[in-house]
């Protein structure tokens, strides 16, 4: 007995909009920030903002002569759908760059789209930034912009306590 399915013409209508929608969500490659790092990057972020990619070129041997082995510098241009920090007001779009890893076939990952959060230092020109470290550009998610928000109303608080070093430490074998 022989199992026979529906022809393809019929299953694809059903299909593309389950396709498009996966395709429109870029993914922003890196590791799963732990809440330590979240925290740290919180703390030493002076801006803090919720954005949205528009464009991420990837800049020439020139411009990154001092890139890694596979790896990219992209200039990003976001524009900011809202800011967590902040000193003064912000601009509407911001721009910045970033290394990323590239893929298999030796390209950046296409980020256009990707909804990201940028922990920021403000750069040589007004709406131009720099990140605060290698990997301050995290993709946004209510989950992990909950507990950044709830790690700066805490230090607003003054709730959370500042390592300044380490008094004694020892070893048991």
């Amino acid at each position: 007995m022989a199992v026979r399915f529906p022809p393809a013409r019929l299953l694809l209508p059903l299909l593309l909009p389950l396709l498009g929608a996966a395709a429109q969500l870029p993914v922003v490659p890196g590791p799963v920030p732990t809440y330590a790092d979240l925290a740290g990057l919180a703390l030493s972020a002076p801006v803090i903002v919720r954005a949205t990619i528009v464009k991420a070129e990837r800049l020439g041997k020139a411009d990154a002569a001092d890139v890694a082995a596979g790896q990219a510098r992209l200039l990003v241009t976001a524009t900011v759908d809202a800011a967590l920090r902040a000193p003064t007001a912000i601009a509407a779009g911001v721009s910045y760059l970033v290394e990323l890893p590239l893929d298999a076939r030796g390209r950046p990952p296409t980020l256009k789209g990707a909804e990201v959060l940028l922990f920021l230092r403000p750069g040589g020109a007004p709406g131009q930034y720099v990140l605060a470290a290698p990997r301050a550009q995290l993709a946004a998610d209510p989950a992990r912009e909950a507990t950044v928000r709830g790690v700066l109303a805490e230090n607003v608080a003054g709730a959370v306590p500042v390592v300044t070093g380490v008094g004694s430490g020892f070893h048991v074998p």
